[in-house]
């Protein structure tokens, strides 16, 4: 799901798409070029920022009192997370 902030983002950049085509005023259609540059280097970024990552989680030790089949709400669990860049270029700001 998209921000918010993205959603507005894109409302401007629509709004300005069409401002500059009914008004031909040039700075409206060279903002309206850099918010659109924007979003497209952004949405490339992203899609560049995990295509070759990997994740995988394993559970080491869950103490519970036995009451079911595994552990249950306010048990204590140890989880052993493993994240893997599968490229020669390092990854900045991912999140997990």
């Amino acid at each position: 799901m998209f921000a918010a902030r993205a959603v507005v983002f894109l409302i401007l950049a629509v709004f300005l798409f069409f401002l500059g085509g009914a008004t031909s005023v040039g700075w409206v259609r060279i903002v309206d070029s850099l918010l659109w540059g924007m979003l497209g280097l952004s949405l490339l970024l992203q899609w560049l920022s995990v295509t070759a990552v990997d994740a995988r989680r394993r559970l080491l030790r869950a103490e519970h009192d036995g009451s079911g089949p595994g552990p249950m709400e306010d048990d204590t669990v140890e989880v052993e997370l493993e994240v893997i860049n599968r490229w020669f270029w390092p990854r900045f700001f991912v999140s997990l």
